[in-house]
């Protein structure tokens, strides 16, 4: 996991990588300019996202030598990459649905 570590920071494993916040949240409303109508929906992946990395991060950061809490949210740690994965695929989908459907309407009027 070193590569997901931020160059100044001084903890082993951290997860929250300091560009997720700007890829999770900046990058879907990039993408889905042209289809408002999945802001609602859409919008709460990349906030599913940060939250748990700080809360992994936290809990981290925090727990004692035994680790019961953090053994078990080991196994979800590319929770957060999934989730982006998820939210940028179906950002892609819905404007090129988005383009097809105004590009189909628009031939369809030339038409008749």
């Amino acid at each position: 996991m070193k590569w997901l570590k931020p160059p100044w920071r001084a903890e082993p494993d951290n997860i929250a990588h300091w560009s997720y916040p700007f890829i999770g949240i900046i990058l879907p409303f990039v993408i889905m300019l042209r289809s408002i109508e999945f802001y609602s929906v859409l919008y709460s992946f990349p906030i599913i996202n940060l939250i748990f990395n700080r809360a992994l991060l936290m809990i981290k950061l925090n727990q004692s030598s035994d680790k019961p809490i953090l053994a078990k949210l080991e196994k979800y740690k590319h929770f957060s990459l999934i989730m982006l994965l998820v939210t940028v695929i179906i950002g892609f989908a819905s404007a090129a649905a988005a383009f097809f459907a105004e590009a189909f309407i628009m031939g369809m009027s030339f038409m008749v």
